[in-house]
């Protein structure tokens, strides 16, 4: 903070901010925020009786903070992001803008959203489907309409994951504290929202392909000339990349004279680390890379697909073509993220990677390893990652192991 700014409490209640553009009281919870509004309130009546009295014209601001709308603080927030934030991170601020629009409206004033209307709008987003911008009957739907009303067309699709609206309303969040910041709310409705309790539950539901659950789905990729899919498919499982961290890979991310491909995080803003391809994976990035150019995707450039929902969209088809392979009773066990486990399962059994090396090359956080922390910082061998790559037998999700046949002795 500035010479020329200054925090402290007021009698243990209020937080004063004293800087050059005057002095500003923040609250804490909504008593606080309640009693901040009948202080103004009294203070801009009183301005307007000595402004009467006086025959003067006396400014509280440009903009009073219960007249701030939510449409245009929005707006202002990505114009902004879109200057200072890369590309990912601002399709996930625009999905999450959506989201608010369309429960609150541009015209709900931010001071009116409480922490009861942060809880029912969380509310609201767990009753909304999974991918519902690619239903063709939800299309032009209200979708705020049909949860308010427990519509029964809602019903026969399923509901976003917890762990999903835990991310909306953790960015939602970060895009009320810049409001809180910028002075326009005295505090932050969504700050500090409990996680929905059941995410450990959801996440441990999905399970590592079985081979002939594998087999069965390439042999119908193959089969349906489905190229893209199958060679998609056979990159996630030899790769073990998150669905957003695949479909982001570029052309110029690929150095295959080293034998490596750099992964963008989706954990972080600006992660970045670096897989090893193996040998068995080469045909496939060579045949994908032909006559891309380098700020193309690796995967799925369809013009079509490049709206804030790619990653859903191909998300949903690529979910679908498995869901058709395996049994009805198996659909809520496997999905794109099951091959992950099959890549992680088969790097651990092979005995070449230590568990650093698997956090390492699956992306998984290293930070409570003393070791790493204080003595490696982070210096991997990733030479020996992409010989040892090579070494991990993924043929038998792609080939039928014959039986031996029996011999007869006369």
């Amino acid at each position: 903070m500035s010479n020329s700014d200054d925090m402290f409490k007021v009698r243990d209640l209020f937080t004063l901010v004293s800087s050059k553009n005057g002095l500003f009281l923040s609250a804490e919870n909504e008593y606080e925020e309640r009693f901040l509004k009948n202080i103004e309130k009294t203070i801009t009546t009183q301005i307007a009786r000595e402004s009467k009295k006086n025959n003067k014209i006396i400014k509280v601001g440009d903009e009073k903070r219960d007249t701030i709308k939510l449409g245009n603080t929005l707006k202002e927030f990505l114009d902004f992001k879109e200057k200072t934030q890369n590309e990912k991170l601002l399709i996930k601020y625009k999905q999450v803008a959506e989201y608010l629009l369309i429960y609150f409206g541009e015209k709900q004033l931010l001071q009116n959203i409480t922490r009861k209307e942060a809880n029912d709008f969380r509310s609201f987003l767990l009753e909304v489907p999974k991918f519902w911008k690619n239903k063709p009957e939800l299309k032009d739907k209200n979708i705020k309409l049909l949860v308010d009303k427990k519509s029964k067309l809602l019903d026969k699709f399923e509901k976003q994951a917890p762990r999903t609206v835990d991310e909306i309303i953790k960015r939602t969040a970060t895009i009320f504290e810049d409001f809180k910041d910028n002075l326009y709310i005295h505090n932050n409705p969504f700050h500090n929202l409990k996680k929905i309790d059941g995410n450990k539950a959801h996440a441990i539901s999905w399970r590592e392909f079985k081979e002939k659950e594998l087999l069965s789905i390439f042999k119908y990729l193959e089969s349906n000339n489905l190229k893209e899919e199958h060679n998609y498919l056979k990159f996630l499982l030899m790769t073990g990349t998150r669905r957003g961290e695949s479909l982001s890979v570029l052309k110029e991310d690929i150095n295959l004279n080293e034998g490596y491909i750099n992964v963008r995080g989706t954990k972080t803003e600006n992660a970045m680390r670096i897989v090893p391809i193996h040998d068995d994976l080469l045909d496939v990035i060579k045949e994908q890379l032909d006559g891309k150019n380098d700020d193309e995707y690796l995967f799925f450039n369809d013009k079509k697909l490049t709206s804030i929902y790619r990653e859903e969209k191909i998300g949903t088809h690529i979910n679908s073509l498995i869901s058709i392979n395996v049994k009805d009773e198996i659909k809520k066990e496997l999905n794109i993220h099951s091959l992950r486990k099959n890549f992680t399962q088969e790097l651990f059994l092979s005995g070449l990677f230590q568990e650093i090396d698997l956090k390492t090359i699956v992306g998984h956080s290293t930070r409570g390893n003393i070791t790493d922390r204080h003595y490696l910082m982070g210096k991997r061998d990733y030479k020996k990652y992409i010989q040892n790559i090579n070494e991990v037998d993924f043929s038998k999700y792609f080939k039928e192991k014959k039986e031996p046949e029996l011999q007869l002795h006369i």
